[in-house]
């Protein structure tokens, strides 16, 4: 026999509930009854089936609930008998309807109505004397006289509420239990249930007939869909709806939308002439939900509510791509800071800035000269944002007209001026809502669209051309310059204002001349990029690294694309740009260049280039410094039975490939023959370049 646990919160009502099922089911069921202080008591509820009084007893008893259990949760409704005992009440004052809190208030009075008493003026009262209307003195109640306020002069106690027939024909389907109604006395107390005949199983069906195709339906939607009855308790919920709730409940299902989600604070009772649609957005886990309850009106009385609930973040992100598929434009980021290469201490440190900033979401000011890779920053502080899911919005102020630039930036209504695309246009900024736009050569902006990008910042709203509407954008602003914008502050060119609103986080990017040393990593990776390999002459390494690179970055990739035309394995001085041929060295390059010494730079290119054989050098030069004599020349086998004591493990063809390039490159003179090799005085240099550069890394 399949045994049932009834629980309520006093013993009395539990009994009473126990007693109303045994009516339907008489001896095919165990039931037992339990207050919530007997259930603290046990480990468990060893009965299967679990029937709960309302969602405030599922809270209590929770932990207690086995994961085999099946619940139910059982509703109460009018009698006829109940219905009658309404007929005499006079309908020419206000009525208290008095009960245990609001919302069991509220469904009372739900139901009165329901019943076809529309015209009681209920007012719900559940204890609270400080917002109670004296005047008030006659009341209705459920069988709650102990909360029955002193004064009322007429009360009319309808007794209990009857089981609602669903809640008894749920709990028989969940346990396979047929014939519950066939019996004379489950018939009669059928019967003695007031139908109504408008209800909510006559818009959306019962538990019992609910068709499969508007389960299917709310399943396809992306919103998650929450179904009310009449009272407000649950009838269906999809599953989206069950994932955004599942910390509050993880059975929502026949219960109280009030207890589940009471910020919504459903009042299904007024008038159809009121806001059928409420939108909301509340919290739920920390995550911002934007609710929307439709009410299905009948008779111009409430009968049950559609609730939709969507990710406020989930409705960003599809903005975010319809607006990107209106503009037609991808806008994207492609930059990372690994893309950003060089092992100098200044490029390294402003790196570390770029990646500090990117935490934040405040504006950043990015400065440098042209070529230096303000965009590769800006996008790399983008993408390593938070917002790096949303666009990323790039503007040159240079290089559209200074007419076409406003409705570039903020976009146009239909018709807003001569030649204005029909429909509109969306604006960049429009675009970069949740994401970021950076505005490249800000300081070329005319003056009066500095002033409106000012009010946009401030403000967070743009306005289309020929729009008053305000648009609201939650974006974050990267600047760039190339130019002194305190100069041009000075001299009137620029808002100091706007620019004490961009420089919250400046960033200035090295120019190439002060950080030389990367040279030959960016010459290495522009190589990789071109699927190209080409070695360099002393002479020309000596010679690019003493230029001073006016274009920066940008001149130095265009070199390296210029050298890789020749399809050359090797490249001489007279193979380099004339630009960089020609130059004549400055004071400060010369004076750069001489605190610098002469072979730095070229033994720098030569290490990084051969950077797999570092350690091969660093052995092969060690030895061969380690006597006192420079005149000592070593012999290929001495040489490699040396390196292996001090731990060196090369094999006879490294040593070979080792000593042929360093004997090459001019760091050892080798004698074929048992002639044997020495170190040269700029092998001295380069040794020390290595010493120097592994205690840099460390």
């Amino acid at each position: 026999m399949k045994e049932v646990a009834v629980i309520a919160f006093k013993q009395s009502y539990a009994n009473y509930i126990k007693a109303s099922i045994e009516v339907y089911f008489g001896n095919k069921v165990s039931i037992k009854a339990y207050s919530v202080s007997e259930i603290d008591s046990k480990d468990f509820i060893d009965e299967k089936y679990i029937v709960l009084s309302g969602f405030i007893i599922f809270k209590r008893v929770y932990e207690k609930i086995k994961e085999t259990s099946v619940l139910q949760v059982i509703h109460f409704t009018l009698s006829q008998q109940q219905a009658d005992m309404l007929k005499n009440v006079p309908t020419n004052n206000r009525i208290l309807l008095v009960n245990i809190d609001h919302r069991m208030c509220m469904e009372v009075i739900t139901q009165i109505y329901e019943a076809g008493y529309k015209n009681l003026d209920l007012v719900p009262y559940y204890g609270d004397e400080n917002s109670r209307d004296k005047s008030i003195v006659t009341a209705i109640t459920p069988n709650e006289m102990q909360i029955m306020p002193p004064g009322i002069m007429n009360i009319i106690n309808i007794g209990d509420r009857v089981l609602d027939v669903n809640s008894v024909a749920d709990l028989a389907a969940k346990m396979g239990i047929d014939g519950i109604f066939n019996t004379e006395e489950a018939q009669k107390a059928r019967n003695n249930v007031l139908l109504t005949s408008d209800g909510i199983e006559k818009l959306l069906g019962d538990n019992e007939n609910l068709s499969e195709q508007i389960k299917a339906l709310i399943e396809l939607m992306d919103d998650g869909i929450v179904l009310t009855n009449l009272t407000n308790n649950i009838y269906l919920a999809n599953q989206k709806a069950k994932a955004i709730l599942k910390n509050r409940s993880e059975i929502i299902e026949d219960f109280n939308i009030a207890d589940i989600l009471p910020e919504l604070k459903i009042d299904i009772t007024g008038d159809s002439k009121k806001q059928k649609t409420i939108e909301k957005i509340i919290s739920i886990d920390g995550v911002n939900i934007i609710t929307r309850v439709s009410t299905i009106y009948s008779d111009d009385t409430g009968k049950c509510n559609i609730i939709t609930l969507r990710n406020f973040d989930e409705l960003e992100e599809k903005q975010h791509m319809i607006r990107s598929k209106i503009s037609g434009t991808k806008h994207e980021a492609k930059y990372i800071f690994s893309d950003i290469k060089g092992e100098s201490a200044k490029i390294k440190e402003t790196i570390m800035n770029g990646v500090r900033m990117a935490k934040s979401d405040s504006s950043v000011l990015i400065t440098g000269e042209s070529g230096t890779g303000k965009e590769v920053f800006a996008q790399s502080i983008h993408n390593l944002s938070p917002r790096n899911k949303f666009s990323f919005v790039a503007l040159n102020c240079s290089a559209i007209p200074e007419n076409l630039l406003e409705s570039e930036m903020f976009g146009y209504e239909d018709g807003a001026f001569t030649g204005a695309k029909k429909g509109g246009k969306i604006g960049l900024f429009e675009l970069a809502h949740m994401g970021t736009i950076f505005l490249d050569e800000i300081c070329e902006m005319p003056l009066t669209l500095q002033s409106k990008l000012l009010r946009v910042l401030e403000e967070k709203k743009v306005a289309r051309i020929g729009s008053l509407k305000l648009i609201d954008v939650n974006i974050r602003v990267i600047a760039a310059t190339n130019r002194n914008i305190k100069e041009l502050i000075k001299e009137k060119k620029f808002r100091e204002d706007l620019y004490y609103r961009l420089n919250v986080l400046p960033l200035e990017i090295p120019p190439l001349r002060e950080r030389k040393g990367d040279i030959p990593i960016l010459i290495e990776h522009f190589m990789k990029m071109m699927s190209k390999k080409w070695r360099t002459s002393p002479a020309a390494l000596q010679k690019i690294c003493k230029y001073s690179w006016p274009g920066n970055v940008r001149e130095l990739r265009n070199v390296v694309e210029f050298m890789c035309n020749f399809d050359k394995d090797y490249i001489e001085l007279l193979d380099l740009p004339k630009d960089i041929l020609n130059e004549k060295a400055s004071t400060e390059a010369i004076r750069m260049e001489h605190s610098i010494g002469d072979n730095h730079q070229s033994n720098i290119m030569f290490l990084l280039r051969e950077g797999k054989r570092f350690e091969l050098f660093e052995g092969i030069l060690k030895v061969l410094s380690s006597e006192g004599d420079n005149n000592q020349k070593w012999g290929r086998i001495k040489l490699e039975e040396t390196l292996n004591e001090h731990g060196y493990l090369f094999t006879e063809t490294e040593v070979r490939y080792g000593l042929r390039i360093l004997n090459e490159m001019g760091y050892i003179k080798s004698t074929r023959g048992r002639g044997g090799s020495q170190i040269t005085s700029t092998g001295f240099e380069l040794l020390g370049n290595i010493i120097t550069l592994k205690s840099v890394s460390k």
